[in-house]
């Protein structure tokens, strides 16, 4: 009985030693998912960094009363440049959005833009801002914000109001977007601008526009 005991005992041994050796032959390799998203980048060009200058303007057009007087459009192309493609969209905040004055012929309020305060509490007037002629990687496309869609133009709006290349639900796709920008400023009558001027006054709009993109 003893040497049965004794070749069990190291048969036991040597499959250890055997399964051990097995295991420790094993290859492993892990398995990795990398990748980077990269965010285009893009540059917004403007002639005259965006400025919209009417010159001198002389104090005898302005209106008594609540009237409003048309200072006439000046139109500037912009162009927004990326070295990815990608959707275009802004938006627009007036930074002088207590000083648009009411207009008789506009009661649209979300599409006019202040142009600062005179006489300390009166209001200088308003302008718009209308987009125009859009392309997308030199191609024709349509225009469309928060309230409409249109194939030649819209109204800038502010107050969170998206605006942007192609329609809500199908984004224009490239990586160089124009359009012209409109500006339509109106001078306030005097009992809006609370009285005559009494000196020079510099126009004062400033309107940020917010660019977001990526895909």
């Amino acid at each position: 009985m003893k040497p049965k005991i004794t070749f069990y005992a190291i048969s036991i041994i040597i499959a250890q030693l055997w399964s051990a050796n097995i295991q420790a032959d094993t290859p492993n390799l892990d398995l990795m998912v990398k990748g980077t998203i990269d965010v285009p980048s893009c540059t917004v060009s403007v002639a005259n960094n965006g400025i919209y200058d009417y010159g001198k303007i002389l104090p005898t057009i302005i209106t008594s009363g609540t009237g409003h007087t048309d200072l006439g459009k000046m139109t500037k192309a912009w162009s927004v440049n990326c070295d990815a493609n990608t959707f275009m969209t802004f938006k627009v905040t007036d930074n002088r959005s207590e000083s648009a004055s009411v207009s008789s012929h506009d009661s649209r309020t979300l599409n006019t833009f202040g142009l600062g305060i005179v006489n300390k509490t009166g209001k200088l007037g308003y302008y718009t801002i209308k987009m125009t002629n859009p392309t997308v990687d030199g191609e024709a496309t349509k225009l469309f914000n928060t309230l409409q869609t249109s194939d030649t133009d819209i109204y800038v709006r502010h107050s969170d109001i998206i605006q942007g290349w192609g329609s809500p639900n199908s984004l224009a796709i490239g990586r160089d977007f124009t359009a012209d920008l409109t500006v339509n400023a109106y001078l306030a009558g005097t009992s809006i601008m609370a009285g005559p001027l009494t000196e020079s006054i510099d126009l004062d709009g400033s309107t940020t526009l917010s660019f977001a993109f990526g895909l």
